[in-house]
């Protein structure tokens, strides 16, 4: 007997369920009462099981997360970045290399993808920001 090779179908994705208003609404509330507690990401995801799907495991703890600090967050902005903000996005690079959470820290408002995603459209509209400031040593030729 053969042994014939099975043919190998590509696996199939699974299809992302968009976040209803009223899932957005439960995460405020469980952000509201329990924000500085690490623990409520998995409370808040339970509950929107419960209450939208049947209990079904359609949210988890990371997503809820995710959203929350993405999306919901208030202290997240969406306005337009300025020459200041470019400048200072430039330095903080410079400062700490490509560490986005680090450079969000320091960009109040700013979440970590918007960072990268900012420097992205920078570097590929402008080669000479790959370079360090004036002033810093450059090590390169030393090595």
């Amino acid at each position: 007997m053969e042994d014939t090779p099975t043919p190998s179908f590509p696996k199939k994705k699974k299809s992302h369920k968009a976040y209803l208003p009223q899932e957005d609404a439960v995460i405020a509330k469980w952000a509201k009462r329990f924000k500085s507690s690490k623990g409520w990401f998995s409370e808040a995801a339970r509950e929107i099981n419960q209450t939208f799907y049947e209990g079904r495991p359609i949210r988890n703890p990371n997503g809820v997360r995710a959203r929350w600090m993405w999306y919901i967050d208030p202290v997240m902005e969406e306005t337009s970045w300025t020459g200041e903000d470019d400048s200072k996005l430039l330095k903080l690079y410079f400062t700490y290399g490509n560490n986005w959470e680090k450079i969000s820290r320091e960009l109040p408002g700013r979440d970590p993808r918007a960072i990268r995603t900012r420097w992205k459209t920078l570097s590929k509209t402008s080669e000479t920001i790959r370079e360090p400031p004036q002033g810093q040593l450059d090590i390169t030729n030393f090595l």
